[in-house]
């Protein structure tokens, strides 16, 4: 998301909606607190399927996705999202980085790709 659209959301009362997708508890939590207290408003999902459940009643601004789920492949998900609201952005997180998932995200459109461990400020200038 860049500034300009979430300065256009605050001037209009919309408060920006980011989908978190990662099954690591304590990793989400942080995520969210993070990401609430920059004013985001934040959903939780800490599967592939509870990502697309939410994503089928619910539109988002933003998912943030890891790739490895216990369910499914992070990258099947976001192909899913970019296929059916390609207007909705992505950024990847994951412990398990390498070259070819990096270019496979990036292919599909993900805006960003943060190899775990990041910090709150190198996860807050992807968002932004």
């Amino acid at each position: 998301m860049n500034q300009a659209s979430v300065a256009m959301r605050n001037d209009c009362a919309v408060q920006p909606q980011i989908l978190l997708m990662e099954d690591e508890s304590s990793i989400a939590q942080g995520l969210q607190m993070v990401l609430r207290e920059e004013g985001y408003g934040v959903d939780l999902a800490m599967t592939g399927q509870g990502a697309l459940d939410t994503l089928s009643h619910k539109a988002f601004d933003l998912l943030v996705a890891d790739l490895r789920l216990p369910d499914m492949d992070g990258m099947d998900v976001i192909k899913r999202v970019k296929d059916e609201r390609p207007e909705t952005e992505v950024i990847v997180i994951t412990g398990y980085g390498n070259v070819p998932s990096a270019v496979e995200a990036i292919k599909t459109g993900v805006v960003d790709y943060l190899p775990k461990p990041f910090t709150d400020d190198e996860f807050k200038t992807a968002v932004e």
